[in-house]
């Protein structure tokens, strides 16, 4: 499928969405908008704005899946880490919290914790949730692990490996030759 063809049919679903119920799909679009803004606000390293987003987004629905590990991350960027491990606790993606919970508790050193949880992660998860999981190694700047993973995300195809250029968790891999390699794969870079 074509990139216009994707748009076409992923707007067909939307407006078909707003005919149904039209406040929950405008609600919807709400939430992925301010999702997005705090993803740029943290991919551009304006953390406390990326902060404010990500809170302003759990104000208005509390049990949008991935926001408190998005949260997470920015807290671990300003080095806010017991409030990121405490807010990755209340993550409604169970997927989604055990990776940001292990990258909290590696973060405060608790790597024992944090090791049986990304295991775990890779156990349930390993076939859908690659990329979180590369995010994970590269956090521990275990960059071998973190590209086999990416490779794995490629090979899944999952949405997620489209923002490696911009995901702030994977900064430590944009030196490394496969880091670029992986783009011209993507064609990408």
């Amino acid at each position: 499928m074509s990139p216009k063809e994707a748009y076409a049919k992923a707007r067909g679903a939307a407006d078909r969405a707003l005919k149904i119920d039209p406040q929950l799909a405008l609600a919807h679009r709400v939430f992925a908008s301010q999702e997005l803004v705090g993803w740029a606000l943290f991919s551009a390293d304006r953390l406390p704005e990326a902060e404010a987003a990500f809170r302003s987004l759990l104000e208005l629905n509390p049990s949008y899946a991935g926001a408190h590990c998005e949260l997470s991350e920015v807290l671990l960027a300003e080095r806010k880490t017991d409030a990121a491990l405490a807010i990755s606790r209340d993550e409604s993606d169970e997927a989604a919290r055990t990776f940001c919970m292990a990258d909290a508790l590696w973060v405060l050193g608790q790597r024992p914790e944090a090791t049986a949880l990304l295991t775990e992660g890779q156990a349930k998860y390993g076939s859908a949730r690659a990329y979180n999981i590369a995010e994970s190694y590269a956090l521990r700047d275990q960059k071998d692990e973190a590209f086999k993973w990416l490779d794995r995300a490629y090979e899944n195809r999952e949405a997620q490996i489209t923002m490696f250029r911009s995901d702030p968790s994977l900064r430590g891999l944009r030196a490394d030759p496969r880091f670029t390699a992986l783009g011209q794969k993507m064609h990408l870079l």
